[in-house]
């Protein structure tokens, strides 16, 4: 802002802009002494965060993901983005980002909060020196040096303690928005600071952009500083400008091609609904940063009936006042650095606002954009003649009190912010506030309240999460899980299955439905479901774990040794399988018969882990010796119809099947294999590599 004793910090309209003088960061003790008191206070405001728990997409990419349990997988981050989630539809390639979660789950030892708290709140402090300086540096272009150093300051320190940013920096998988953001900070700085020609500032461009896509934006970012910061004429700028953008563009590419390797197309929103309702986003953004006080966690926003609605309509009028506005700004040299502060903020949110996401906004998303806005905040208020004030005390008093206001306001939402984002129960409880009208929320809530055992209330939320998103898969495998700690098991075996018809492919409906039954001692069909969920999703670390549970209720000594053994084999060092193998191991020790033959029930389990792997004719032999064993048993007859199918031996599977079904009328998977072997057996036969069986 403007210094006091300064007649008038501004400079005359018509001067030209000039470029800053060299900085050294170490020449101004006073700016850093000044910063070192910004993160000091942005570190007390959020003391109160370290033990915050895990939330959302927190679950898929760090809780349940077995990759980041082990540094040395560190290089397979950078071949394989199945390493980023366990849910196909969620993985991305960001090799960097999951690179720190492996580092913090290291450091911690495990899933503790605390270090990954930490380890974000620390290169949040990174990114607000880097903020300092880059904010200095533009500012300086066209305000004395004094002033440009207390703007920047300024700016820093409102989005250091900006409850907005409470939304980022307590989602520890969002943290990825911190990384990008970052990197183009450091890229911006780094051209500023006279590393333009020899390409280094690239550098930490492309660790933005190998941390989220949304740092892909880095050169149209570059493409303005150059025009309205360094004031350089167009056509100079695009010249600059293109290394940048082939460097952008590669990335673009590279990540595109590594990310459909191993996802698969999620439910997005139809573009010109997502698309059509940004400029109503975007002033609720820009609301945000004034008056942060409808933050929520997981928005309910609905894409607009019409474009005449009064929300959309003023979304239209807001937008095209904003790009007015720009345009009129940087004709004036004393308000450019606003007017580059507000492109900022439409630039960084094109990413999310061009390609449409699954929700029509978020405001994690708000981290990027906000930069800009801080930019523009300090920058104007900087502009404001303090000076002209006459009384002394009140010149001197009145911005310091202004700025105090400001900080402490904001201080103080964030600390409440995270106070929200402690637990399950607290968050979902404020999206279900704050966005009423999000059936997620209600049913996260729910299920939330399902771990206090509340039924009834977890009950009561979930059932109106349902009727706010119906055939939402989650709520139904919530309300499995709430009927069967009722006692009401028809229902929750209904539930359950209705949540894996609608989706069949994703691990937590069948993990859920296994570990039920295998409360209700229906251990085989708990093993087939699980064993199903692996076939699909190897890396369901979760998956593995039940299913060697599952094998040791059983007794199937043999079993649980091989699903250790193929566990330790994909994740060298889990815990739970070491445990597993040592229980197995001590057992055939004691027993003395660990070359032995096993019972039926043994060779049954073992042709469910043949199928599992896909090894079709050991899984036949190994159910016919169980049928040897014990004509009688109806699974053995079912998993052999389930590897005759994965065969594509379709009237032999039917047959199979249907003598399972005898003997056990039942048997719902002997059901659908019939029902599997029936539809495929009209289609042409296929190479059994292909063919996994039923679902």
């Amino acid at each position: 802002m403007q210094h006091p004793d300064l007649p008038d910090s501004r400079l005359p309209e018509d001067h030209p802009v000039r470029p800053p003088r060299s900085l050294k960061l170490a020449d101004n003790v006073k700016v850093w002494l000044l910063l070192a008191g910004i993160l000091l206070v942005v570190g007390i405001t959020y003391r109160n965060h370290f033990d915050n728990t895990f939330h959302f997409d927190d679950g898929h990419t760090i809780v349940r993901n077995p990759w980041i349990r082990d540094l040395h997988n560190i290089p397979r981050f950078f071949q394989d983005s199945r390493t980023f989630s366990i849910l196909p539809p969620n993985r991305s390639y960001r090799p960097l980002l999951t690179t720190s979660l492996a580092i913090d789950y290291w450091l911690g030892n495990g899933l503790a909060p605390f270090w990954f708290h930490a380890s974000t709140l620390a290169w949040f402090g990174v990114q607000l020196s880097m903020l300092v300086f880059l904010f200095r540096r533009a500012l300086a272009t066209n305000l004395p040096q004094r002033v440009a150093d207390y703007a920047a300051l300024w700016a820093a320190a409102l989005y250091g303690v900006h409850p907005v940013a409470a939304e980022t920096i307590n989602y520890i998988i969002q943290r990825g928005d911190l990384y990008a953001t970052l990197g183009v900070t450091a890229a911006l700085l780094l051209y500023a600071s006279g590393k333009g020609r020899t390409g280094w500032y690239l550098i930490p461009a492309v660790a933005g952009m190998l941390s989220k896509p949304p740092a892909l934006i880095f050169p149209v970012l570059l493409l303005f500083w150059m025009v309205q910061v360094e004031n350089l004429p167009v056509r100079q700028a695009l010249r600059r400008v293109v290394p940048a953008v082939l460097v952008a563009g590669i990335v673009a590419v590279f990540v595109a091609e590594m990310t459909k390797r191993s996802s698969v197309p999620s439910a997005m929103m139809p573009a010109g609904a997502y698309i059509g309702a940004q400029p109503a986003v975007l002033l609720h953004y820009l609301s945000q940063f004034f008056l942060p006080v409808r933050l929520s966690g997981d928005t309910d926003r609905i894409p607009f009936v019409s474009p005449f609605e009064a929300e959309a309509m003023a979304g239209i009028l807001f937008l095209a006042v904003l790009l007015v506005g720009i345009v009129i700004l940087n004709r004036q040299p004393r308000f450019r650095l606003i007017a580059f502060g507000l492109t900022w903020f439409l630039i960084a949110s094109l990413p999310t606002s061009l390609f449409p996401l699954a929700d029509l906004d978020n405001d994690h998303r708000m981290f990027f954009p906000f930069v800009g806005l801080a930019l523009a905040a300090g920058s104007a208020l900087a502009l404001i003649p303090f000076s002209r004030i006459k009384q002394v005390t009140l010149r001197t008093v009145l911005p310091i009190a202004l700025s105090a206001a400001i900080f402490t306001g904001m201080a103080w939402g964030t600390y409440q912010r995270n106070k929200v984002w402690h637990s399950e129960e607290s968050f979902w409880r404020d999206v279900t506030q704050k966005s009423p009208r999000n059936g997620k929320g209600w049913v996260a809530y729910g299920m939330s309240v399902l771990n206090n055992e509340d039924y009834a209330g977890a009950l009561t939320a979930v059932e109106r999460g349902a009727a706010l998103k119906p055939n939402y898969h989650t709520a139904e495998m919530a309300l499995g899980m709430i009927w069967g700690h009722m006692g009401n098991n028809e229902e929750a075996e209904r539930r359950f299955q209705r949540a894996i018809e609608l989706a069949p492919q994703l691990p937590e409906t069948r993990i859920a439905y296994a570990s039920w039954l295998l409360e209700q001692n229906r251990q085989q069909e708990a093993l087939a479901s699980v064993s199903i969920t692996l076939i699909t999703n190897p890396d369901a670390i979760s998956a593995r774990g039940l299913l060697m549970e599952v094998l040791d209720k059983m007794g199937d000594t043999d079993g649980l040794r091989e699903a250790a053994l193929e566990t330790l084999a994909l994740f060298p060092g889990d815990q739970t399988a070491t445990e597993a193998l040592e229980i197995a191991n001590e057992r055939m020790k004691q027993a003395g018969d660990a070359g032995t033959a096993l019972d039926a029930e043994g060779q049954t389990n073992r042709a469910m882990r043949f199928a599992l792997q896909g090894q079709w004719a050991p899984c036949i032999a190994a159910a016919r010796r169980a049928i040897a064993i014990s004509p009688g048993f109806a699974m053995a007859w079912n998993n052999l119809a389930t590897c005759q199918n994965g065969l594509r031996r379709f009237p032999e599977a039917l047959q199979s099947a249907q003598e399972a079904l005898r003997l056990n009328p039942d048997l719902e998977l002997a059901k659908k294999n019939i029902a599997f072997a029936q539809a495929q057996g009209k289609v042409p036969a296929k190479s059994p590599k292909s063919a996994n069986g039923p679902k």
